[in-house]
């Protein structure tokens, strides 16, 4: 975490104000993204399936990154860099081979996990689409 010094209490609240707006226009930027539809409804197709051709399995989502969809810059500010030490600590604690042990010990589970992945992305999927279907309309109402 970066070092952070305030000396008063009006800069602790300029402080706040600024990390604020840059997690909430961050998350405008990425709900705004017609990307981000693209990518539920590829999880929602990938958990679907899964679970009705193959319930033994879970998919892979190997090498995602913001960069990788194309997605616009984002910086989340402070939380976003607690959250990239978190990940770092994690990959260094080697939390994915925990998962995987997990994973094969409740191996009756998959089928239940794929179920609760494909419901959670049709969920995102149509708040995204949603959203985006807000926004929309509202741009049209502000150009009329």
């Amino acid at each position: 975490m970066p070092d952070i010094n305030v000396r008063s209490l009006d800069d602790a609240k300029a402080l706040y104000r600024a990390e604020k707006q840059k997690v909430v226009g961050s998350l405008q930027a990425i709900v705004a993204s017609r990307v981000l539809i693209a990518v539920f409804a590829a999880s929602a197709l990938a958990f679907g399936s899964h679970l009705f051709y193959a319930p033994a399995r879970l998919p892979s989502f190997g090498g995602l990154s913001v960069a990788t969809f194309g997605l616009p810059p984002i910086d989340f500010g402070l939380a976003g860099q607690a959250a990239q030490d978190a990940a770092g600590a994690a990959q260094r604690q080697g939390v994915s081979a925990e998962v995987q042990g997990f994973l094969a010990e409740n191996a009756a589970a998959i089928p239940i996990l794929n179920g609760i992945g494909f419901g959670a992305a049709v969920v995102l999927l149509l708040w995204s689409l949603a959203i985006q279907t807000r926004i929309r309309k509202a741009q049209a109402l502000a150009q009329a």
